[in-house]
């Protein structure tokens, strides 16, 4: 399902030959539904975590409470464990960021996974999630499982950490897991104060992948009209017509949303 402005047309970009859609077929086969599901569950509290031979439930992602020290469930750590069990540790880098909140300030943290490139080592792409949740009140005694809000994008960033790991790409590929993007885009923002961003060629940003609000079966794709997101877009939507993907997309330009991360992010 596409905006009728949009005209879909073979992306002049966008390598089709027979050896690139054996390769990205051989990466989708390796990437696993019931994995994705598996984690959903565990990062939202449907189903308990084991960590360091103790077995703990996820009850909220609050990042008042992500690095409090005196959260029961440490949500943070077990990502840096996923991630740590499907990529090498030098890949892998927690970057700190001060946050200052009304009463107090805390130190929060992103995960970022450097995939390094091969031959275009310089540009880089990014994926990205947020990995906080939040209640409407932002109580801390509440609980906030955001299994869809945003265990589901982080889900699928672990498996593309799975898949991507057993590739060589031509461009750096950045995995980043935000913290505080319910309080205000705080992670992201920080990332872009702390990193290089001359250097990023495409921002793909997955937050909510799996809401449906109107039961649709859409998924909702969000370029806005940045020249550089859109041409991002157009390549997506012939990806899932080139693969045959069993997914149908509403595309947004002006009606974008630009409260996720991919807003700090975006390249300037």
């Amino acid at each position: 399902t596409l905006d009728s402005a949009v005209t879909l047309t073979p992306h002049p970009t966008l390598d089709t030959s027979s050896s690139r859609v054996e390769q990205v077929e051989s990466m989708l086969a390796l990437a696993s539904q019931e994995s994705w599901e598996k984690t959903v569950r565990e990062f939202s509290g449907a189903a308990p975590i084991t960590l360091d031979d103790r077995q703990y439930t996820i009850t909220t992602r609050l990042s008042e409470e992500l690095f409090s020290g005196s959260n029961p469930a440490p949500a943070f750590d077990y990502l840096l464990m996923r991630a740590e069990e499907l990529v090498p540790q030098e890949w892998i880098e927690v970057q700190e960021y001060t946050y200052r909140g009304d009463e107090d300030t805390q130190q929060w943290f992103n995960i970022v996974v450097t995939i390094p490139g091969k031959t275009l080592p310089d540009e880089e792409i990014l994926l990205t999630a947020h990995m906080d949740s939040a209640t409407y009140a932002f109580d801390t005694n509440a609980p906030a499982p955001g299994a869809d809000d945003n265990a589901s994008g982080v889900a699928a960033l672990l498996e593309a950490l799975a898949v991507f790991s057993q590739y060589e790409f031509e461009r750096t590929v950045k995995i980043v897991f935000f913290s505080g993007e319910e309080y205000g885009l705080w992670g992201s923002r920080a990332y872009a104060q702390q990193n290089e961003m001359d250097d990023i060629q495409a921002v793909i940003n997955l937050d909510v992948i799996s809401y449906d609000p109107n039961n649709d079966q859409c998924a909702d794709l969000h370029a806005g009209t940045l020249a550089q997101s859109e041409n991002i877009g157009l390549m997506m939507l012939q990806l899932t017509e080139t693969y045959n993907l069993d997914l149908q997309l509403e595309y947004f330009t002006d009606d974008a949303i630009d409260a996720s991360d991919h807003s700090k992010i975006k390249k300037k």
